[in-house]
């Protein structure tokens, strides 16, 4: 799209018509693709989100915010990492052991 508009507006400025000069587009060009390729910086920029969590069987709440301000450590850590399979598979790593009840014995009672 970007590549169109770089076209249509050198053939205004050859017309003398106004348009932006080349080297703003082309620093625009840049600016995008580095923005594109950067590693996400905020939660929102992951590949999953609640709708997964959800997926996955959590309920909804709190914990949503623990887990994905922990999958934006990994991804933060190694860009690579965002992708829905790998961030999918990092979440029972961030929510630990399950709890035990505190009624259930640990151990069996002896007879």
């Amino acid at each position: 799209v970007l590549r169109v508009a770089a076209a249509r507006w050198a053939a205004r400025r050859r017309h003398a018509l106004p348009a932006p000069e080349a080297r703003d587009v082309r620093s625009l060009h840049r600016r995008m693709l580095v923005q594109r390729l950067a590693a996400p910086l905020t939660i929102a920029e992951l590949a999953i989100g609640g709708e997964e969590l959800r997926g996955l069987g959590i309920p909804a709440g709190p914990m949503y915010a623990k887990i994905l301000a922990g999958l934006l450590d990994l991804v933060l850590e190694e860009p690579a990492r965002n992708t829905p399979e790998v961030l999918l598979a990092s979440v029972p790593g961030l929510l630990g052991p399950p709890e035990r009840s505190r009624s259930a014995p640990t151990s069996p009672l002896p007879l």
